[in-house]
Formats: C-alpha cells, sequence, structure tokens
C-alpha cells in the first residue's frame, strides 16, 4: 500500500517516474473496473515555496464510462489548496480519470514543474520522518524546510493591574451595570474612580469565530466605548449607571450590504468583562458625541428595522449544528404570532423569509413532495406556494403589503397541503424586514439604513439615548433636534454604506444575565510567548488533580483548562475554536516546538448537543461538527490550523466524572508500570461495519463504504513491523432471519 496525503491507494497505480528539485513526473493507472476507480484521488506534494507548480498531462487509454444521473461530477486534474505543513510548502493535487459524464482515461502521466528552490532553508528532516508516508516526493520536499512564521508579541495583550467582573450577555440591545451591582459583587471596598472603569469583550463580540483554516490567532479582548452616567464626581456610588451596547451570541450582522441573521450554535450567551484597575488616573473608553447636523432635505418618516424568530427544538438529522421547531404533517398547520411595534402601514412592502427543511414521515420515502402556504393575519399570500422534494432546504423571500401588518401582535400560519403522505416538512425560523415609525414608546428601537447623509423623523417623546452602532465596540452618540413629538436626527457620511442605529430610553436598557466577580486576572496564563510544552492536556479544570498523575509521568507536560482557554483565546464565549487557536498560539507564538508538538490530549466527552436544548447534554470538552443532514464529528479540526491536515496529533478520552478520570489515569500508570510482554503489542485489528449492497450513485461510496475505506487508510499508515488484522463486514454476505433485525 502507498500513502497519499492522508489517504492509501494500491502501489500499482500511482508511480513516480522522476523526483527532482525541479521536476516531479508520475503516472497513474487506473483499471476503471468499479466505481470506485472513477472517483477522484488528491495527491500531497512538496513544493519549494507557497506557490502552485505548473501542470502538464497527458491522458490515455480511454473508455467509456456510465455516469448514473445524480452523481457529483468531479473531472480533470487540479490544484485544490495550498498548506504549510509541519514547516513545509505543500499542495494538494487532486487527479479525476474522468474527462466527461462518458469518458475516462485508463493511463495519466504528469508533469510537475517547481520553481527554483530560493531558501532559506532549515536542515532536512530525517528521512524517516512521520512525514514520509503523507507526502509523495518526501526525499526531495524533505530539503525544502522552512523556519516558523514571524511571532507577534501584540498578540499577548497585557491589562492595568485591577479586579475584573464577568458578564454574561442573551441578546443585542442597550445593557446597563449599576454601581450598587458593583459594589454587591466586591470582596472589599470599592475605593477606585469610575472614570477609570473599562469595559471589554472579545474580538468577535460574542459571535460564533470563523472556522476557516488560515486565519491569524485573533486578539483575544477589545475595548468597548460606554456612556458611565453619575462619573463625574469621581466617586462610585450606588445610583451611578454605565450603560453599553452590547451584542448576545447571535443577532443581525451586516454583510456586504445586506443584513443578515447570525445563528451561534455553540453558546446562549456572550461575555463581556469590566475592569476596575488600581490606578485610577486611568481613564476607560467612553462614548464620542457628534454635535447636531443639518440636512436640506426631507427627514425619513419610515425607518428599516428587522425581526428574527427561531425556536431550536429538534434534532431531526442527528446534527450539532441543525436544529429545528417541529414538523408539519399533511394537512396539519402551524401558528406563530410575532410582534411588530409602530409598522408604516404605507411605502415599501415587507419582506418575509421563512426556511423550512425537508422531511418524512416514513424513512422508506426520502423523496416527499411537500407544499406549504403562508398566511399572515388571515390573509393567505397570493401565489407564494412553496414547493420541493427530499430533505433539502426551502428559504423563500416572500413580500407582504406593508398593510398587513399591524401594531402589536401579528399572526404566521404555516400550512402543509401536500398531497403526499409521507411529507413532514420542519419549520425553522422566519426573518421579517419592514418599515416602522421611529418611537421608543414601547421598547428600545434598533435599525439600518444605507443612503446617506440623510435625517431620520421621530414621534413621541425624544430617547433618552441615540446612537450610531455601526462599530459595536465603538458606538457613538447622535444628537437629535427639536421637541418631544416633532424631533429629527442627522446623520451625515458616506452613502452605500450599511450603518446601524439604536434609540432607547435609560429605563428600557436590560441588566447581563448574570454578573460574576473574578478578581485579579492576567489573560496570558496559556497565551504568552514563553509558554512551552510537549504533551498537553485539555480539560475542564475540575479534572486537573485527577489528571495530574498522568502529566507527572510525562516530561514537558502541561494541563490546559478549558475555562482558561476560552477566557483567552475567545474572550471568555465557548467557541470550539477557542482550542485551535490554543494549539496555534503553542506554534506560533510560544516557545519554539519540534514538528508534531504538542501532543494534544482532550479529557473529557463531547455532544452534539453544544447548548444543552435537549437538558441531556455531555459537552464537556466540544468537538468539530460537519456539514447540517450527513454530518460527522472530529477532533482533527481542532488541530488543522492551516488547511485538512492536522498540525498536530489529537486524541481523546470521553470522561463524565473526576471518577472516570481517576479510573483511567490509574489503568495507564498500570499499564506502564507493569507492561505485558508478548505478539500481541504488536497485533491491530481493524474493524469496520459497511454492509455489502449496492450503491444508488457513485457519491454515495464515499458513505456506504466509509468505514472501510478510512480503515485502510489506516492500515496504510501502520508500520510494517505491526501485524494487521482486518474485520471488514463488507467481505461477508448479509443474511436475513426470522428475528426482530432481520
Amino acid at each position: 500500500m502507498f500513502t497519499l496525503g492522508g489517504l492509501v491507494y494500491p502501489a500499482a497505480r500511482i508511480r513516480v517516474l522522476e523526483s527532482t528539485s525541479r521536476t516531479l513526473v508520475i503516472q497513474v493507472h487506473n483499471p476503471l473496473t468499479d466505481a470506485d476507480d472513477l472517483k477522484p484521488i488528491p495527491v500531497l506534494i512538496g513544493c519549494p515555496d507557497d506557490t502552485y507548480p505548473s501542470l502538464e498531462v497527458e491522458a490515455n487509454s480511454p473508455q467509456s464510462v456510465d455516469i448514473r444521473a445524480g452523481d457529483s461530477l468531479v473531472t480533470g486534474i487540479r490544484w485544490i489548496q495550498k498548506q504549510r505543513f509541519q514547516g513545509l510548502h505543500t499542495a494538494t493535487l487532486e487527479i479525476s480519470p474522468l474527462e466527461s459524464e462518458n469518458r475516462a482515461y485508463g493511463l495519466i502521466r504528469i508533469r510537475i514543474t517547481f520553481p527554483p528552490a530560493m531558501g532559506p532553508y532549515l536542515p532536512p528532516y530525517p528521512r524517516r520522518s512521520s512525514l514520509r508516508n503523507r507526502i509523495l516526493n518526501w526525499e526531495v520536499a524533505r530539503t525544502w524546510r522552512i523556519s516558523s512564521p514571524s511571532r507577534s508579541l501584540s498578540k499577548s495583550q497585557s491589562f492595568p493591574a485591577g479586579q475584573w467582573i464577568k458578564l454574561a450577555i442573551d441578546a443585542d440591545g442597550p445593557m446597563y451595570v449599576t454601581g450598587q451591582n458593583v459594589l454587591d459583587l466586591a470582596t472589599g471596598a470599592i475605593t477606585g474612580d469610575p472614570r477609570s472603569f473599562s469595559l471589554y469583550a472579545g474580538s468577535h463580540l460574542g459571535r460564533a469565530f470563523s472556522q476557516t483554516p488560515n486565519q491569524p490567532v485573533p486578539e483575544n479582548l477589545v475595548e468597548i466605548a460606554v456612556k458611565f452616567q453619575g462619573e463625574d464626581n469621581g466617586v462610585l456610588d450606588p445610583t451611578d449607571t454605565l450603560f453599553f451596547y452590547a451584542q448576545g451570541p447571535s443577532g443581525f450582522d451586516v454583510v456586504g450590504q445586506d443584513l443578515v441573521y447570525n445563528q451561534n450554535v455553540y453558546s446562549t450567551t456572550s461575555v463581556y468583562w469590566l475592569l476596575i484597575p488600581e490606578n485610577t488616573a486611568l481613564r476607560g473608553a467612553r462614548l464620542d458625541t457628534y454635535p447636531p447636523g443639518s440636512y436640506s432635505g426631507t427627514a425619513q418618516s419610515a425607518i428599516h428595522t428587522a425581526l428574527h424568530s427561531e425556536r431550536d427544538q429538534l434534532n431531526p438529522y442527528e446534527s450539532g449544528l441543525l436544529w429545528v421547531q417541529n414538523a408539519i404533517a399533511p394537512g396539519a398547520s402551524q401558528a406563530l404570532s410575532f410582534v411588530c411595534r409602530s409598522p408604516v402601514t404605507s411605502g415599501a412592502n415587507a419582506q418575509l423569509m421563512v426556511r423550512f427543511y425537508g422531511g418524512t414521515t416514513t424513512e422508506s420515502s426520502s423523496f416527499a413532495s411537500h407544499r406549504i402556504t403562508v398566511t399572515v393575519n388571515g390573509q393567505e399570500l397570493e401565489h407564494q406556494d412553496l414547493t420541493w422534494a427530499g430533505f433539502g432546504e426551502m428559504e423563500p423571500t416572500l413580500t407582504l403589503a406593508p398593510t398587513l401588518l399591524v401594531d402589536g401582535v401579528n399572526s404566521l400560519v404555516l400550512s402543509n397541503r401536500s398531497g403526499d403522505p409521507a411529507s413532514a416538512p420542519y419549520y425553522d425560523r422566519f426573518t421579517l424586514y419592514y418599515d416602522r415609525h421611529l418611537t421608543v414608546d414601547s421598547g428600545p428601537v434598533q435599525w439600518y439604513d444605507m443612503n446617506f447623509p440623510t435625517a431620520f423623523q421621530g414621534t413621541g417623546p425624544i430617547p433618552d439615548e441615540i446612537w450610531d452602532v455601526t462599530q459595536a465596540e465603538n458606538p457613538v452618540q447622535l444628537s437629535p433636534v427639536g421637541t418631544d413629538g416633532n424631533w429629527q436626527v442627522t446623520v451625515t457620511g458616506a452613502t452605500q454604506t450599511v450603518r446601524r442605529f439604536l434609540a432607547f430610553n435609560h429605563q428600557q436598557a436590560v441588566s447581563p444575565v448574570s454578573l460574576e466577580w473574578v478578581g485579579a486576572r492576567s489573560f496570558t496564563q496559556l497565551r504568552n510567548p514563553t509558554l512551552y510544552a510537549e504533551y498537553v492536556i485539555i480539560g475542564p479544570e475540575e479534572f486537573r488533580s485527577a489528571a495530574t498523575p498522568l502529566l507527572e509521568r510525562r516530561s514537558a507536560s502541561l494541563y490546559a483548562s478549558l475555562e482558561t482557554i476560552y477566557d483567552e483565546f475567545t474572550g471568555g464565549c465557548a467557541d470550539p475554536m477557542a482550542i485551535r487557536f490554543f494549539i496555534q498560539w503553542m506554534r506560533e507564538h510560544g516557545s519554539a516546538l519540534p514538528p508534531l508538538r504538542p501532543l494534544v490530549f482532550l479529557l473529557g466527552d463531547a455532544d452534539y448537543d453544544y447548548r444543552n436544548l435537549t437538558g441531556k447534554s455531555h459537552n464537556i470538552v466540544p468537538t468539530v461538527e460537519k456539514g447540517l443532514t450527513s454530518t460527522w464529528a472530529t477532533d482533527d479540526r481542532l488541530a488543522t490550523v492551516y488547511g485538512s491536515i492536522p498540525e498536530v496529533p489529537i486524541g481523546r478520552y470521553p470522561a463524565h466524572t473526576v471518577e472516570d478520570v481517576t479510573a483511567y489515569v490509574e489503568k495507564i500508570l498500570e499499564l506502564e508500570d507493569h507492561p505485558q510482554p508478548g505478539l500481541w503489542r504488536q497485533t491491530l485489528t481493524l474493524v469496520a461495519d459497511d454492509t455489502k449492497r449496492p450503491e444508488h450513485l457513485i457519491s454515495q461510496i464515499s458513505t456506504g463504504k466509509s468505514h472501510t475505506l478510512n480503515s485502510e487508510i489506516l492500515a496504510g499508515l501502520v508500520d510494517p513491523a505491526v501485524t494487521v488484522k482486518k474485520l471488514y463486514m463488507i467481505e461477508y454476505p448479509e443474511v436475513s432471519d426470522a428475528s426482530s433485525y432481520g
């Protein structure tokens, strides 16, 4: 067997004809005898720099093939990704024997030409490096070893000495913390000047972090500008009130020129931090104020706003990323309600986006036909039937006349009119974009616009606060002019840029979900440039003591508590990316580590239910889930920093309790202290339970035979000194009997 980029193929299929510092020539022989042979092959190539080498392809031995309808078609030879992996530049070449849906080549010769190797390079890797089975041109590529990227010490923030309070936020909007709140939490007297108080939040301001590779470790905390009412006397009084704009874990974000709802599937709260510094001469960030502006045009009597409704209750596809509210059976309806405040009943139409996912009442029908009608306030939307089939997503944008909305409670009815008895689509969520009057009579108002300069006409009393919150970490106070019932606020600036605004009265601000006195905190326990460890256990703080005997057995070891990782890499938010950022930090910003270090051991179970929506989640150390319907969980993504190949080895023991950890550690130490010799120590048994049944489509092969194919990958990575035994269910005929399992 021969391993290529983490995948294994029979040695006869790929042959290296020439390998030098400038040229790599390979020959791919494909028998084209079954559907497996039509799948593309990814090949990992070492490169002298971060550019794609040039390709020359010669294809021979064409054959006619038959691609069945529904197959995803991958044709030709192409580069699909670049990655700096363990100090080497690599590129992945995807080789497909297919030229078209009915023609494939059995013999392909590829000439890869590299640019001149310019260096400087580090001493070559040893020939027997763990990379030798992954990189096709290893003997040449091992001499192109490069140094790690330059370290940026600015990523390690230092904060003034002081006391910290941790705030949990569950939704976007105006928030407040009173002097009394702080005094109640403090473990001692607060003698500081409130003008020195500073507010911070994670760099993503509570939203989930992107999981794309090749991103830098973000700054951990950014300062938030606030308004502190009553601070001018330099004394913290119980009635002093700190007002600020906060973002929860989910909410509307500007994407390009659109306002899009961003759902965080990992957490139900975001985290903000209030610092009370020892140095009372410091001054925290405060809101700037724009003076009243002038606008010669007509002020807008309507503002653009949006509301979102989503209740995650069911997990129909066993996916941690896709939650829905409920299924709608044929002939049944789902009744919902929502509140619109001061809608404008003339002018622009409103837009309603409703999301569904296909579902079925029986497993025997995977392509049920669905037909949904939408009714708002008793009026069925004309010509807006939603029809689709299968398990796919349906999220149309429906148009509502402005006269259809009422001030207060509105009704939304979703009806399944499908004639297919197997139809049972899942309702997920809806988003409504509509115009309303600018008034805070019934609560805070958030709105957006992109045509500037302009003025907004307000009704009712002038709000206590009107802020431009386009930059959520640095809001700006706007100055209205006029009198109660007839006032306006002018906004200047560039046109065609989406900006967001907030108006509220002080009593309408909301207190955080919780406030926790943390005390002194450095945020550099793990996030520091001197950190060095070759063996790292990541787990909750409560498992630390039970894991200590194992740490003591390992040299250069470290227990990194998950709570500290969250606090120092994602601003306190429970996001799986914090683990990846921590590993990346150790590789890039900590003390220099050898390749494939640190060895990372996750101590704690994972669960698809990140937010414990079921009340039964065992999510202690989160993993990464990919996909919405055909999903899989993989810890490898936590160690995959620059591409699709993990940078360091990573493993997990799914402990639930301290007792689980204690028992596990005792067994490991017992095995190490009293090893039992024998041939069994050099025997590996691989078990795969794929059934022997034909797949309908070529695209289903990777799923239907996934366990077997992955076992073959593992077999190819095992050292030849180890005996590999295989027990594959696919090699045995299926037998049906009279039992309940058939």
